[in-house]
């Protein structure tokens, strides 16, 4: 039996989900940053527990304590709810952020994290609003570190980001104007601060 349209917009959902799409950009910043073969793995290795196993252990805690995370748009709660349930995520960053700058700020590490922590901030605000989308959010920001850092032709991944669309349209997730804030400002963002580090 074919999947119907809302089971693929699921799978999509989840493969293309921001903790997965953040902790592979940050692995990626790691692999260009400066540092010994060992080191390289173990901060790999945290930011694979923390960024991920950990976060998706409190969104799974939160949704058996009856609090939903991710719901329709007639769901206000949601909303409502989304800075305080994104504050452990938050908080993650930062420590990660502050760990980076003990070692140095070594890039391109630091300036991921500097983005990471500003796109989270701006989100966080206008979520008090306004429900931005986190899955394009995702993987813009993806887009914009690799084109901006290794090569433009990384813009081409553009490509895929309609199908992330269609699939929160079609979750009833997010309307095309939450999707398409969520798709312009980290881009913005990583620009100016890669520029700010000469990075650009």
């Amino acid at each position: 039996m074919p999947y119907s349209k809302k089971t693929w917009a699921k799978i999509i959902s989840f493969a293309l989900n921001p903790d997965i799409l953040i902790s592979l950009i940050l692995i990626i910043g790691i692999s260009y940053t400066p540092a010994t073969v060992a080191n390289r793995f173990y901060a790999s290795f945290v930011i694979i527990i923390f960024n991920y196993f950990l976060l998706l252990y409190w969104r799974r805690l939160l949704e058996e304590t009856g609090i939903r995370i991710d719901d329709t748009l007639k769901n206000k709660t949601v909303q409502k709810m989304r800075v305080i349930v994104l504050m452990p995520e938050f908080l993650i960053y930062i420590a990660e952020t502050a760990l980076v700058a003990q070692f140095g700020s070594t890039q391109p590490i630091f300036a991921i994290m500097l983005s990471l922590i500003t796109i989270a901030v701006l989100s966080g605000l206008i979520s008090i609003f306004w429900k931005i989308s986190a899955h394009a959010e995702g993987f813009i920001f993806l887009v914009a570190v690799l084109s901006f850092y290794i090569s433009p032709i990384y813009w081409s991944l553009i490509g895929v980001l309609p199908i992330i669309w269609w699939a929160r349209l079609a979750l009833d997730r997010h309307t095309p104007t939450q999707l398409a804030m969520g798709t312009l400002v980290p881009p913005v963002v990583t620009y100016i601060i890669f520029q700010y580090f000469n990075l650009i």
